[in-house]
């Protein structure tokens, strides 16, 4: 079994840039939010559960109607409970069996922004790279993707009660100067693990 690294960081912290640059590097990244549209779209008990949740409105051929989903949710935390109580076991599985299959063939990147909450998952991680930016880089870097400063806000706060990365081998990676600077980082780190 090839080694599987979990990429991990609070919202804005830069998960989906390190994941490009290993990517770009040639190697294989399982993103877990592209995932969890996969699992939208063909889990049908899922899809059933989100209809009688949220209504049938939030339902679409692709999947869920991510702004409306996501402005429902991001809004209440009792919301958001109630969608990672039906997505996330669901998610969890799909995960399992998409890592189990990759991993047999090629060393394995799962970005993952909720790895902490997946113990499971985070426990099969050879190591974790955790993504860190400070606050106020991130405030702006979620901004810059078009929310409010206000919504930005909301998103960041209800990241707060994540709970601690827990894992044997953590590796930090900072993000917070230049894209040069963090590429020199991830290819660094892409060579210890040769």
């Amino acid at each position: 079994m090839y080694p599987l690294i979990g990429i991990s960081g609070l919202i804005g912290s830069g998960k989906s840039a390190v994941a490009r640059l290993v990517a770009e590097a040639g190697y294989y990244v399982l993103h877990a939010d592209d995932e969890a549209h996969v699992v939208y779209a063909t889990n049908t008990l899922v899809r059933s559960q989100l209809a009688q949740t949220f209504g049938p409105e939030i339902l679409t051929a692709e999947g869920v109607d991510r702004v409306r989903l996501g402005s429902r949710v991001f809004a209440d935390p009792n919301e958001l409970a109630k969608l990672e109580a039906i997505i996330h076991p669901a998610l969890a599985l799909h995960l399992q069996a998409r890592l189990s299959k990759e991993r047999s063939l090629h060393p394995v990147f799962l970005e993952a922004a909720l790895l902490p909450k997946w113990p499971d998952l985070l426990a099969s991680c050879d190591q974790v790279w955790e993504v860190w930016a400070p606050e106020t880089l991130r405030l702006s870097r979620v901004v810059a993707r078009g929310l409010s400063v206000a919504e930005a806000n909301k998103r960041i706060e209800q990241q707060r009660i994540l709970p601690a990365l827990d894992h044997r081998c953590v590796v930090r990676v900072e993000n917070a100067a230049s894209l040069l600077e963090l590429d020199q980082h991830i290819q660094t780190l892409l060579h210890l693990l040769r």
